[in-house]
């Protein structure tokens, strides 16, 4: 017996055709990924960017700040900016609502009135990641993994830029570098990380990785980038980036910053403003009170009382202040008292005490409050890395 099978015809053309088909950028990214870790990464399961408050919606000490004396400060909640060697530039840092579709704030610096560093001074913008988030990446092993770094950048300068990776205490350090194509116009970067299979992190909630954007390097810190992890036991710029404090009116903006395990950078992960607030409140919170808010306190001496002060919990004990004591008044016993000290003392990562100093004569163990008089007061509560 003789059994036929017949097949419909088909255009080898057209089947080849097919095969020529763009698969689109999201699918590109899935070929390209080279483990299910990072397939499962590029889907959106779970979260990946490891960076707090990456596309600048957070601002909790105020929308700006000109600087012209050494030290470090915030005005973007979890960046800082950095001068290191009592470097002193005259930079304003501010909150903007210039940003590339998708955001609605970048973090800008401008640069006020020239300044030089000396060799070993340098300016910089900075976040810092705590170890025990930091386990993931496998450092100090054979599986450690690749950070992919993603975000937008707007510079008055064009020209090749570095971003500085530094892992903490054991100073390992890679100088990546990005590259500015056109003045003042949003541009989108990304660049891979490979992994240090030298150092391990600690799993504390101290630094592990410094991400830096060096501005303004002086001549002995500045070095090439990177072809391999190395030692290293001070802030770095890379060599022949332009300098941003060399001309006033200079600017430099970023947003949209990302950092996430693998080597594909994937669209940036947007979460809600509460939840960037809370994960912000871990390092730095303001708590205001407006007009007529009161805190209880009890009278313990003739001139003191004492209240308790609750907050987020924090990354570690902080470090508390008051915005003025003139922004508040004690009360009790039917009688207002203008304060001559206002303290946070004892502080712990969930609470501290309030000493209450007044310069009136107190009724031991009476209940009274403080209460916010120009709707103006706040505590500044700090553990920021």
């Amino acid at each position: 017996m003789t059994v036929r099978v017949n097949k419909p015809a088909i255009n080898v053309r057209e089947e080849l055709a097919d095969l020529r088909k763009p698969t689109g950028i999201a699918g590109e990214a899935m070929l390209r990924a080279e483990t299910p870790q990072e397939q499962f990464n590029l889907i959106g399961a779970g979260r990946r960017n490891l960076i707090i408050n990456g596309d600048m919606r957070i601002a909790q000490r105020g929308t700006s700040q000109t600087v012209t004396t050494t030290g470090q400060f915030y005005v973007i909640d979890r960046f800082a900016g950095i001068m290191g060697s009592s470097y002193a530039p005259n930079v304003t840092v501010s909150q903007e609502t210039d940003a590339p579709s998708g955001f609605a704030n970048s973090l800008k610096v401008r640069c006020d009135a020239v300044t030089t560093p000396t060799s070993n001074q340098n300016f910089l913008m900075r976040q810092s990641l705590e170890g025990q988030d930091l386990q993931c990446l496998g450092y100090g092993t054979s599986e450690a993994k690749y950070l992919s770094i993603s975000f937008y950048v707007k510079a008055s300068q064009t020209g090749t830029r570095g971003l500085w990776v530094m892992g903490s205490p054991a100073k390992r350090e890679w100088m990546a570098t990005y590259t500015i194509d056109q003045a003042n116009t949003w541009e989108y970067k990304t660049i891979v990380i490979p992994p240090n299979t030298l150092e391990s992190l600690e799993n504390d909630n101290a630094a592990g990785i410094l991400f830096c954007f060096p501005l303004s390097t002086g001549s002995s810190d500045k070095r090439d980038a990177s072809t391999s992890w190395e030692n290293e036991t001070g802030y770095r710029g890379l060599s022949g980036e332009p300098d941003f404090c060399d001309t006033v009116g200079n600017t430099w903006q970023i947003t949209g910053f990302q950092v996430e395990l693998g080597k594909v950078a994937t669209p940036f992960e947007h979460r809600s403003y509460g939840e960037e607030l809370a994960l912000c409140q871990r390092y730095f919170e303001r708590k205001h009170y407006e007009y007529g808010a009161m805190l209880n306190t009890t009278n313990w001496t003739s001139t003191d009382a004492y209240g308790g002060l609750e907050y987020t919990t924090k990354r570690a004990t902080p470090a508390a202040t008051v915005s003025s004591i003139s922004d508040f008044s004690h009360y009790g016993g039917g009688t207002a008292r203008t304060l001559t000290g206002l303290v946070v003392q004892s502080e712990g990562v969930q609470a501290g005490t309030i000493r209450v100093i007044t310069g009136g004569t107190l009724t031991l163990y009476q209940s009274s409050w403080i209460e916010a008089t120009t709707g103006g007061g706040y505590f500044d509560i700090d553990a920021e890395l």
